[in-house]
């Protein structure tokens, strides 16, 4: 996705970018927008020569994307599914037990998940780069 925006702030590794929203935002959710806003801000890799009031051309970072996938969906899902599977079939559980152990393995899950992202910063990283500036 190559998107067109201008740069509103610029620290050393680290260009935060407003863009219009369109028809592709709704599938993406990488933004720091509400669903009713018309702006959406976004950080970005600059490139050296990217200064404050740029307009850019940005493009999504896959590996990025794919990333906070997993670590908000995948990983609590699977913490949800295994423990529920691993107390029923493996330890017998009754299923209410095995229930209510599922949902504190996913709440667990979630708790993990926000805990590394304090630890290794991965919300304030860039979700995108800038790939040329006017």
């Amino acid at each position: 996705m190559n998107e067109k925006g201008k740069v509103i702030d610029l620290d050393a590794d680290v260009a935060t970018v407003a863009l219009k929203k369109n028809s592709a935002c709704k599938a993406c959710g990488l933004c720091l927008a509400s669903k009713d806003a018309q702006i959406m801000i976004l950080k970005a890799r600059p490139l050296p020569q990217t200064k404050i009031g740029d307009e850019v051309f940005i493009t999504i970072d896959k590996k990025i994307k794919s990333s906070a996938i997993f670590w908000l969906l995948g990983f609590p899902i699977i913490a949800l599914v295994g423990t529920a599977i691993g107390a029923r079939v493996l330890l017998g559980f009754s299923e209410d037990l095995s229930f209510l152990l599922s949902v504190c393995a996913l709440i667990l899950a979630f708790v993990a998940a926000w805990i590394v992202d304090k630890k290794a910063g991965w919300s304030k990283r860039p979700v995108a780069m800038i790939k040329d500036c006017k």
